[in-house]
């Protein structure tokens, strides 16, 4: 994990918190033997499962194992799965593993598509 992944980690969590959600990291996601999202949110009977990526790219790829094991640890602890990114200078995006192009050895969704397809924030909060 890179310092970078660990403070977007951390600023998700703290935008949950702020909006009376209660949210936390998983310690070790992507390196132990059963799949862990990156962080968990709940509010009131909503459980998310959050695989997050920050990136300066205007695209952002993400291992097919990864998406995997976000949608295996999502059904069965009965949370919806959502990829959260965060492209440089822009607020976090969330979209359904669904809404990602897969290669043949991956999955990756550009800014302007993840903008067209995902939901802010602001919106995922207030809707969920």
């Amino acid at each position: 994990m890179t310092q970078k992944g660990s403070n977007a980690e951390r600023e998700l969590i703290h935008l949950f918190w702020a909006k009376e959600w209660a949210a936390c990291r998983v310690a070790g996601s992507g390196r132990q033997n059963y799949p862990a999202p990156d962080v968990i949110a709940n509010r009131a009977g909503i459980n998310l499962a959050i695989e997050c990526k920050a990136t300066k790219s205007n695209s952002q790829y993400l291992e097919k194992r990864e998406v995997e094991e976000l949608k295996a640890y999502a059904e069965r602890a009965g949370a919806r799965a959502l990829i959260a990114l965060r492209f440089n200078n822009t607020p976090w995006i969330f979209l359904s593993p669904d809404d990602l192009d897969q290669t043949a050895v991956s999955f990756v969704t550009t800014k302007e598509k993840a903008q067209l397809r995902g939901i802010s924030f602001e919106n995922l909060v207030k809707n969920t």
